[in-house]
C-alpha cells in the first residue's frame, strides 16, 4: 500500500460511525476475555459515565483532508477532558487538562508514521495557542481546525505501552522531541498471602477503626480528597520544583478505574461491593480522610487476580494496618497480588518491611506534556497514581 503524504492528512473529531469503527478495530488487541458485542456494549455504557459525558470524551481520527468522514481513516486516539490543579505561585489554580488514550493504528497502516503524525497534530487542537509554535509547519499541509467545545489544556498525559521514546518524538514540529516525557513509572507489589501472614503475626496495638467504602461513599471520599490535594499543594514546600500539576480524582476520573472492569468483577463470587477504606479513631468518631485508600480489581482471564490501589493517602505509621485490612479483603475475593503505582518516598521503606517489592515497570509508562514555557525539568507531577490512568 502506498503511503499518503502527511500534507494530505489532518486530525478530526470522529463522527458516530468512525467512533464505532475505531472500537471494532481495537477489539482484537484489547478485548481479551470478551466477545465483540460485549466489548462494544462496555464502551457504550462507559460513554454514559461522568468521565465521558458532556463531550469530555472525544475520539480523534487521522484522515485525508478531502474525506474526513471516511471509515478507512489511518489511525485514531481518544482524549478525556479533566479537571486538574496547577501551582506556579503561592496557591494552586484550577486547570483544564487531558488524558490521552487508545492510540491505535490497524496493521495495514502501520510503520508509515501515521500514529506519530496524529499525536503531533493532537497538540495543535488541545494546547493553548500561546504554547504552540508561531507557524504551522508547511510540510504538514493545512493546520488542523480548532473544535468548538475543546477547551485548551495546561497539560496532557498518556500511558505508553511502546516504550519511553515514541511519544517523546511526537513533537509540535517535525523532528522535534518536545512530546510526552516519562515520569515516575514505578510499581510496588505485595503477595497477598505472604504479606497477610507477615502482618497477622505482628503485635497489634492501638488499631484503628476502618470504614469500608462502597460506590457512593468512595465517591464522597474522592470529592473530599480534592480539598486536601489543594491544601497540600499550597504547603508543598518540600517539593524542589517550582511548577507542579495534578489531575483530580473526582468527576468520574477515579471511578473510571473500577467501572471499566465491571464486566469481569461483577461475575466474582462473592461479588465485591467495597472500593476503598477510610480510618477513624473509634466507632463513633468521624472518618479520618487523611488515612484513605481506593482500589480497582483486575480479574480478566487468564491472568491471576490483582487488586490495584488507585488512590492512597496514609501516614507511614499507619501503612501496616491499612495493608493488613486490604490483604484480608483480597483473600476474601481470591486476589493474589496487590499493586500500587508510584508510592510516595515516605512509604517506600515501610512497604519493603511489609513484604513489598518495588520496580520500574515496562508498560503503562506515565508520560506528560506540559503546555507552557517552563522547562519540563522544573515541573513536578503530583499524585501520579493509578486513579488518573486512561
Amino acid at each position: 500500500m502506498v503511503s499518503l503524504p502527511v500534507s494530505r492528512l489532518s486530525i478530526f473529531p470522529a463522527n458516530t460511525a468512525q467512533v464505532l469503527e475505531s472500537r471494532k478495530r481495537t477489539f482484537q488487541e484489547w478485548g481479551r476475555g470478551m466477545t465483540l458485542e460485549e466489548y462494544l456494549a462496555r464502551d457504550t455504557i462507559s460513554d454514559k459515565h461522568e468521565v465521558s459525558r458532556d463531550s469530555r470524551l472525544i475520539t480523534w481520527v487521522l484522515a485525508p483532508h478531502d474525506s474526513p468522514g471516511s471509515l478507512d481513516f489511518l489511525c485514531s486516539c481518544e482524549t478525556f477532558r479533566r479537571d486538574g490543579l496547577v501551582l506556579k505561585n503561592a496557591r494552586p489554580e484550577p486547570a483544564n487538562c487531558y488524558g490521552v488514550a487508545s492510540v491505535f493504528t490497524p496493521p495495514k497502516h502501520r510503520r508509515r508514521g501515521y500514529a506519530k503524525h496524529m499525536m503531533s497534530l493532537l497538540h495543535w487542537v488541545i494546547a493553548p495557542e500561546e504554547s504552540l509554535p508561531t507557524e504551522f509547519p508547511t510540510e504538514w499541509g493545512n493546520r488542523p481546525q480548532r473544535v468548538p467545545g475543546v477547551t485548551p489544556g495546561a497539560f496532557s498525559v498518556l500511558y505508553s505501552d511502546v516504550g519511553p521514546k515514541f511519544y517523546r518524538l511526537c513533537g509540535t514540529l517535525p523532528n522535534q522531541d518536545d512530546g510526552w516525557i516519562v515520569d515516575g513509572p514505578t510499581t510496588t507489589c505485595f503477595n497477598v498471602l505472604k504479606t497477610h501472614e507477615i502482618l497477622s503475626s505482628r503485635k497489634k496495638e492501638g488499631r484503628l477503626v476502618w470504614r469500608w467504602l462502597d460506590e457512593a461513599s468512595v465517591r464522597e471520599a474522592w470529592n473530599e480528597d480534592v480539598s486536601y490535594m489543594e491544601e497540600e499543594m499550597s504547603h508543598s514546600s518540600n517539593c524542589p520544583k517550582p511548577v507542579q500539576f495534578t489531575f483530580l480524582p473526582n468527576k468520574g476520573v477515579a471511578e473510571f478505574q473500577y467501572l471499566r472492569r465491571q464486566y469481569f468483577w461483577e461475575k466474582m463470587d462473592p461479588k465485591p461491593v467495597y472500593w476503598g477504606l477510610c480510618a477513624s479513631s473509634s466507632v463513633k468518631a468521624s472518618p479520618d480522610p487523611t488515612t484513605f485508600v481506593s482500589w480497582t480489581l483486575d480479574v480478566r482471564p487468564p491472568r491471576s487476580n490483582k487488586l490495584i490501589i488507585t488512590r492512597l493517602r496514609v501516614h507511614p505509621d499507619r501503612l501496616q494496618e491499612l495493608i493488613l485490612e486490604i490483604t484480608a479483603f483480597a483473600m476474601k475475593h481470591s486476589v493474589e497480588t496487590i499493586e500500587v503505582w508510584n508510592l510516595a518516598k515516605s512509604l517506600l521503606d515501610v512497604s519493603q518491611h511489609l513484604g513489598g517489592t518495588t520496580f520500574f515497570r515496562e508498560d503503562h509508562l506515565p508520560c506528560f506534556k506540559w503546555y507552557g514555557s517552563e522547562n519540563p525539568e522544573d515541573i513536578a507531577w503530583l499524585w501520579n497514581e493509578k486513579f488518573c490512568w486512561c
